[in-house]
Formats: structure tokens, C-alpha cells, sequence
């Protein structure tokens, strides 16, 4: 069946405003071993840092509890202007208890940027869930680093 999901974000960098994000996305097994997603983000805050992210992407699973998976990315910003992204990514997910593992790259033409990232998602009750993530990024030789909270409605 279809699963869907959906995301708030509030994003802080030196020296700019905040920004408010909301995100929403769904995604379905295709055929066998193979799933699509699609999603859609909006952030708003001060005009100077809107802007919208969009993807799609397919994933194939490989083995007992690991895929990888292709997506691409739209973006247009109000700082920047738009650009397109290609990321390959690797999951290792055992299960709604089990500690779940993302690490992956992804390429920007426009502006030039290559990215490395990974996410590791460690449950601490069956709704809850501590999030860990780091990004490298290229341009600007930037590193991002954060730590959240996942809740599961059910």
C-alpha cells in the first residue's frame, strides 16, 4: 500500500533568519523489489529564505534488510536560484526496533557541489526515536551536523 509521511524542520545558520520547513512525501512497492517515492518541501519564515525542494526517487532492495536507492532532486531558492540534484544512497533498516543506517552522495552541475552524508536512526520506544545526522558539502566547504527527535503516529 501506499505510506506516507510528513515533516517539520526549523533551520538556523549564522548570520540569516530562521526558517520554518514542512515537508511531505509518500511511496509504494512498484513491483517486487522495487519501491518509488516522491515528496515536496516548502520553507517559509522571511522572503529572503524561502524556498522549495522537490524529488522523486526509486529504491531497490538487495539483501535481508538493505537497499539503495536513486533520487533526484528540483530546488529553487530565493537566495541561490534553482538547481538539480542526482543522489545515490545506501539503507540498512532491520525493522521498527532495529537501529536504521542512511549514508550516501549526491552531485549538483549547477552550482558544482558534491555532498556526503549519513543518518543513523536509533529507536527508543516503539513511537520514538533519536536521529542522528552529518552533511559535507563541497560548496562553501560546509558541514552540517544535527541531532532531532522522530515521533510515529499510528
Amino acid at each position: 500500500g501506499l505510506g506516507w509521511s510528513t515533516a517539520y524542520s526549523y533551520l538556523e545558520r549564522r548570520n540569516d533568519p530562521g526558517e520554518h520547513r514542512v515537508e511531505v512525501a509518500a511511496g509504494a512497492r512498484l513491483h517486487g523489489p522495487l519501491s518509488w517515492s516522491v515528496g515536496h518541501r516548502e520553507g517559509f519564515g522571511t522572503t529572503a529564505t524561502r524556498n522549495r525542494l522537490t524529488h522523486a526517487g526509486l529504491a531497490l532492495d538487495l539483501a535481508s534488510h538493505w537497499s539503495v536507492a536513486g533520487t533526484v532532486y528540483a530546488g529553487d531558492a530565493r537566495r541561490g536560484g534553482s538547481s538539480n540534484a542526482v543522489v545515490i544512497d545506501v539503507y540498512r533498516d532491520a525493522g521498527p526496533m532495529a537501529v536504521t543506517f542512511n549514508a550516501g552522495i549526491g552531485y549538483s552541475p549547477d552550482p558544482d557541489n558534491t555532498s556526503v552524508h549519513a543518518r543513523v536512526v536509533v529507536p527508543v520506544a516503539p513511537q520514538h526515536a533519536l536521529v542522528l545526522a552529518a552533511q559535507r558539502r563541497s560548496l562553501g566547504a560546509e558541514v552540517e551536523a544535527s541531532v532531532g527527535w522522530r515521533y510515529l503516529w499510528r
